[in-house]
């Protein structure tokens, strides 16, 4: 909150908004980059699991990719 001692200008002075905007800008791009972050986490650890199935697969004689059921 803005310092004043005057409630009514804290609320809807002409500093208080442009105060909020960078506030939530602020926090808009940390939420951005946290999810940017957790996502490349998810990418990294699918990209693992692809590798560790095709090394599974081709350990076990089966083919690299699976044929194609028909509906």
């Amino acid at each position: 909150m803005i310092a004043t001692l005057n409630p009514e200008i804290a609320r809807s002075g002409p500093i208080y908004r442009p105060a909020q905007l960078a506030l939530l800008r602020y926090q808009l791009m940390q939420h951005f980059e946290s999810t940017d972050s957790a996502a490349r986490l998810v990418e990294d650890e699918l990209a693992k699991l692809s590798k560790a199935t095709a090394m599974d697969r081709q350990r076990a004689g089966y083919p690299k990719q699976l044929p194609q059921m028909s509906r």
